[in-house]
């Protein structure tokens, strides 16, 4: 179904914004961590 897919992809996307709020990047960084 498409709009399963959508939700996953979704659902995804809200995962890395969370992880990429914690380090001090710009939103729409996704790198891993260097500390």
């Amino acid at each position: 179904m498409q709009i399963e897919l959508i939700n996953q992809v979704l659902a995804e996307l809200q995962v890395h914004k969370k992880l990429s709020e914690k380090p001090r990047r710009p939103i729409g960084f996704i790198r891993p961590e260097e500390d």
